[in-house]
């Protein structure tokens, strides 16, 4: 199971400085999220609905490894994008939640400022724009 929302207090949804725009996130997408890419026959994409949350689950790359983020969900996939591209392209912000349950440290949350369900429009720019890091897809079953 992916990482679900956090519901942090409205009071603590503010942009942690503390990551960079120069950071890589990571975005865990289970095998229901992966589609066939829109645009490039015979390639993978994680659907919009992997982003149409109000707090999406993320990891800060350096801080963190695929191993200690996957070995929480086997069989998941693994994107990336970087933080520059959700903080000045998309206007959203990157949360620490100061009552977060998630034992991986790098663990952060993103989301649109007004703390509002992101829209379909900013959940395909992001899966446009994210990168796989690790496919575990078998697009013929098996």
């Amino acid at each position: 199971m992916p990482p679900i929302e956090n519901d942090v207090a409205d009071e603590d949804w503010h942009n942690d400085n503390e990551v960079s725009n120069a950071e890589v996130l990571w975005r865990v997408i289970i095998k229901e999220w992966v589609r066939d890419h829109p645009h490039i026959p015979g390639h993978f994409i994680a659907s919009d609905q992997a982003y149409r949350q109000s707090e999406l689950s993320v990891f800060v790359a350096s801080g963190t490894t695929q191993q200690a983020v996957l070995d929480r969900w086997p069989g998941a996939s693994l994107v990336q994008f970087p933080a520059q591209f959700i903080r000045e392209d998309l206007g959203l912000v990157i949360v620490r939640n100061p009552r977060d349950t998630d034992p991986n440290p790098a663990h952060r949350l993103i989301g649109k400022v007004d703390h509002k369900r992101m829209t379909s429009g900013t959940a395909k720019k992001i899966a446009l724009k994210a990168e796989w890091v690790v496919l575990n897809h078998n697009p013929h079953g098996g």
